[in-house]
Parts: C-alpha cells; structure tokens; sequence
C-alpha cells in the first residue's frame, strides 16, 4: 500500500469512528431529549441549541460532512479510483443524513430519523468497504 492509500485508509477509519461516536449521541438524544409539544422550525432549533447532547450531535455532523468532503478531495488528489468511489458514497450518506436530520428538526416526522439511521449506516459501510478493498490491493 503506497503513503497516499495509507493516509487514506487512515481517515476512514477516523470517519468511521466519528460516525460511530455520532450514531451513539443519536441514540441518546432520541431516548433523553424530549421536544416540546406543538412547536416547529426555528422554535425547534432554538430549543436544539439549548440542549448539550443535541447541540454535540449537530455540532459532528457538521464536522463529518467536511471530514467527508476533504477525503473526497484528497482522495482525487491521490487518483485513487477505489477511494474516490467509496469516499464520494460517503460524502454523499452523511450529506442525506444531515438533510434528513435538518427536516427531523422542523417538524419530528420519524421518517428523517430512520432516513439518518440509513445513511450512516451506508456511510459506515462504504468506509469500511474501502478499507477491506484496500487491504487486497497491497
């Protein structure tokens, strides 16, 4: 494996351990933080940022989608056909799991939770899937 691919290994892992640690704050702000009642759009989002797990939740996943970003752009950089397709699917899960996590704030539709459950779920699983690839082809 030349330096590039084994930097480039080295950041999904890090993804993948982000994503990991963001699936996990998911879980606790879907069991420990109760939304009011009757309230959407910016009251929501007003209420977001009054709460420490909820705000650390979408504090990462900014964080993930320039994490994502930047892989995708180093992994041009490295010309590296096997990774950009992993990274661009990557990038692609955590941006519908931001949009799908946005519309969950507006108006608690469930189906947004699911939807970012999925796509980390792909996410997880394209970073992975690049990593084992990359193991094959030293």
């Amino acid at each position: 494996m030349n330096q590039g691919s084994k930097k480039l290994s080295t950041q999904a892992i890090v993804l993948i351990g982000f994503l990991t640690i963001q699936y996990v704050l998911g879980m606790a702000v879907n069991l420990f933080v109760q939304f009011p009642e009757g309230v959407q759009g910016s009251q929501l989002w007003k209420f977001a940022w009054t709460q420490t797990l909820l705000t650390v939740h979408i504090s990462i996943g900014v964080l993930l989608v320039l994490g994502a970003l930047v892989f995708v752009v180093r992994s041009f950089r490295n010309k590296d056909r096997m990774w950009i397709i992993f990274s661009c699917t990557g990038l692609i899960a955590i941006v519908t799991a931001g949009v799908s996590g946005a519309l969950f704030m507006e108006g608690q539709n469930d189906a947004y939770s699911y939807s970012m459950s999925i796509a980390f779920f792909v996410a997880v699983v394209a970073y992975g899937w690049g990593l084992y690839a990359s193991r094959k082809t030293t």
